[in-house]
């Protein structure tokens, strides 16, 4: 904290300390953005950071630096943060554009459809379902018949086998 102290920061505006796991949650969604730098070496390239996944349920943006795993997917795929390309003035000023507060449910709704295993399990099964019904579909039409079920049909009852609330979730 003493060196973010000596470059202006006010004592209210760090906070430095450990907190149980089950109360983490409570201090992340305070924050603005989370901060995620990690050596990008050759270990590193299939590192999928687990704070990443707790950011972003959080609702919070992500500044990370490029070459971790599968975060500059994730985080420009997804348009959940900034990526910065070195550790130099350039890159620190590209991360005055992010807005964090039209990130926030952005950030929720990514960390539920890539990490949460519920949902993750649910789209697998709407996923499958489609599957089924295409496969379906086109042997009757290969066969000459026409199918007895109509595209409509299909997503309700995927959406109706999955229990899926949200049909944005379906893929």
């Amino acid at each position: 904290g003493e060196l973010l102290l000596a470059r202006g920061f006010a004592k209210t505006d760090i906070l430095v300390t450990t907190v149980e796991p089950e109360r983490l949650a409570d201090y992340l969604v305070a924050g603005d953005v989370a901060v995620s730098f990690i050596k990008a070496c050759y270990s590193k390239l299939s590192s999928s950071p687990t704070k990443i996944a707790e950011y972003l349920a959080c609702g919070l943006p992500i500044i990370a630096n490029r070459g971790v795993g599968d975060l500059d997917s994730l985080i420009e795929g997804n348009g959940v943060g900034v990526l910065i390309d070195g550790f130099d003035t350039t890159s620190y000023k590209k991360v005055l554009t992010i807005d964090a507060d039209a990130l926030r449910e952005k950030c929720k709704a990514v960390a539920a459809r890539e990490f949460d295993l519920d949902v993750r399990a649910r789209l697998g099964a709407a996923r499958l379902l489609r599957r089924r019904t295409v496969v379906r579909l086109r042997r009757r039409r290969h066969d000459g018949r026409r199918p007895d079920v109509d595209r409509g049909d299909a997503r309700r009852d995927r959406r109706r086998a999955c229990d899926l609330d949200d049909p944005t979730l379906v893929a």
